[in-house]
């Protein structure tokens, strides 16, 4: 997650950076949303005002 808050990229550059397939990046991404919005449950929202 911390790539992606920094702006490194989408998921094919964040696989190449991290040696692994797009699709992890994309599962290890949607996994981390998810709990987010169960951590944050009303204020989900603050996610896209960060734009995180």
């Amino acid at each position: 997650m911390e790539i992606v808050i920094f702006g490194i990229g989408k998921n094919p550059q964040i696989a190449i950076r991290l040696q692994i397939s797009p699709h992890t990046v994309h599962s290890a991404k949607k996994n981390a949303y998810r709990k987010l919005k169960k951590i944050l449950k009303d204020n989900y929202y603050l996610l896209f005002l960060f734009n995180i």
